[in-house]
């Protein structure tokens, strides 16, 4: 008898995809500029009619003259393959065992005092597991069988509330 044994990895997956909106109703024409504190991070950047696109390119600076009204200033992806500092750790507890293996992750926050909205975390998942099985404290969990990836849509994040945390089943087939 040959069994095979798939080791539990995971790979958290980062790209999350941002956007300015903004919301006006200034009179005159004000001259606006907003800066970022690590414009390296940003990527594919969208930008709307009003923004001066040459000072974009060459100083990363939003620089523009708003329209009257709500309008997406910016969509923008966060650039993760240069070294980054996440506003949250994952602690995470793996128990594997012949009659099933426990998943165990709770989020913490690194910001206190300040709310973290729409976060998501994705766990790809090695070939052998067939089935994940989890309970979450807050949000929405889902399996995707094809693409084996585990996703967490945990929503918002507040430092006065307890941490998010999930616990289930990994099935792996012996």
């Amino acid at each position: 008898v040959i069994s095979k044994f798939f080791p539990l990895t995971f790979r958290f997956l980062l790209r999350p995809s941002k956007q300015v909106e903004c919301h006006t109703k200034l009179s005159g024409v004000p001259d606006l500029t907003l800066a970022f504190s690590n414009h390296r991070l940003i990527d594919d950047a969208s930008l709307h009619p009003c923004v001066r696109f040459l000072r974009w390119k060459r100083e990363r600076v939003l620089s523009f003259i708003p329209p009257d009204g709500h309008f997406c200033l910016m969509n923008y992806e966060v650039n993760c393959l240069s070294p980054l500092s996440l506003p949250i750790s994952i602690r995470h507890n793996i128990v594997l065992k012949e009659n099933g293996n426990r998943l165990d992750l709770i989020v913490m926050p690194k910001i206190l005092n300040r709310a973290m909205e729409a976060v998501k975390i994705a766990i790809q998942m090695p070939p052998g597991v067939v089935n994940v099985n989890c309970t979450p404290s807050t949000g929405r969990v889902n399996f995707d069988v094809s693409k084996r990836i585990f996703d967490w849509d945990i929503g918002r994040i507040e430092s006065k509330n307890p941490n998010p945390s999930l616990r289930g089943q990994v099935r792996v087939p012996f």
